[in-house]
């Protein structure tokens, strides 16, 4: 963000991934809060040195800079403060003689990010901040869960745990229907570590999944079926979904796989495809998101006028 940008938004009313604070020459008392926020979100900046009063907006500056940024940098670092560490971007400029700092925090790969207890969590709504529900905080602990477990190793297993026909016939399907693959002309122990199928001499929990032998599956896996499960909310607002082309896998690892072998979409174009029923049907089709689920439900109707619950996905 430059100088421009900055006074660009300064001017703006603030947004969900923007918040200013007067400060001087200490940090401001709910600071962590809206760290935590921005980092369990979609990350944001604060900007210090900058006062708001109702639509008034006035460059203040601060007068002890860098103490206010150590102090802000080692807090974030600080394992006593914070449940995981927090690289803040951070930014100084001068405006009319007045130093301002700007603070980017990242959205964090591991949440739910809280300060001194778990009941500390904070989440970004609209341009203010909020105290996290049990309910909110469950969902973010299920999403990490599903967003990272695919790509980690699963102890005591081997290459010699994959199911090698099906190795064979997915590289297969994807030369023939995607012949210009890099993977392509990859050996299979080149192949696997590129897939991340293979980690070192471990399997992936998204490799042994897609391509273990039933022995490895169930010894890791004692209650293994395939479920499909959309489990918190939906990646963005729905609005924004169904006017982008938007994909953040929640496994990353198995999407890949099936993307290469052109048995999935690259885009996004899911809502595109569940819109079609409206046109098929002629029934409208509802989406649910809030931050610990995600419903898409499809009305379906005979020409006896069925009376039957809508079907639920």
């Amino acid at each position: 963000m430059n100088k421009r940008e900055l006074l660009n938004r300064i001017t703006d009313i603030e947004r969900e991934d923007f918040e200013i604070k007067k400060a001087s020459a200490k940090l401001p008392m709910n600071i962590w809060e809206i760290v935590c926020a921005f980092a369990n979100t979609a990350g944001g900046w604060i900007v210090l040195g900058v006062s708001q009063q109702g639509k008034t907006i006035e460059v203040t500056g601060l007068s002890n800079t860098e103490k206010i940024e150590q102090n802000f940098t080692t807090e974030l670092r600080s394992k006593s403060k914070f449940n995981v560490l927090i690289t803040p971007k951070c930014i100084k400029y001068d405006i009319n003689g007045l130093t301002v700092l700007a603070f980017y925090i990242p959205s964090a790969t591991q949440k739910p990010v809280f300060y001194n207890a778990l009941t500390n969590t904070f989440i970004r709504t609209a341009s203010g901040d909020q105290r996290a529900t049990e309910a909110e905080i469950n969902a973010m602990l299920r999403d990490q869960f599903f967003g990272v477990m695919s790509a980690k190793p699963v102890e005591k297993t081997s290459v010699n745990d994959l199911s090698k026909t099906t190795l064979c016939r997915y590289r297969d399907y994807m030369a023939r229907f995607n012949p210009g693959l890099p993977y392509n002309i990859l050996s299979d122990s080149e192949f696997l570590e590129k897939m991340q199928i293979a980690d070192g001499n471990h399997l992936t929990y998204g490799g042994l999944l897609f391509m273990g032998n039933n022995l490895a599956i169930n010894k890791t896996f004692s209650d293994f079926r395939i479920e499909f499960e959309n489990p918190c909310a939906f990646p963005r607002s729905i609005d924004t979904l169904l006017k982008k082309d938007i994909s953040i896998p929640r496994n990353p690892v198995l999407a890949k796989l099936f993307r290469n072998a052109k048995l999935a979409d690259n885009a996004g174009y899911g809502f595109d495809k569940m819109l079609k029923w409206e046109k098929s049907t002629n029934t409208k089709v509802y989406f649910e998101n809030s931050i610990d689920i995600a419903l898409v439900v499809f009305r379906f109707l005979n020409q006896q006028k069925s009376t039957r619950k809508p079907a639920e996905f």
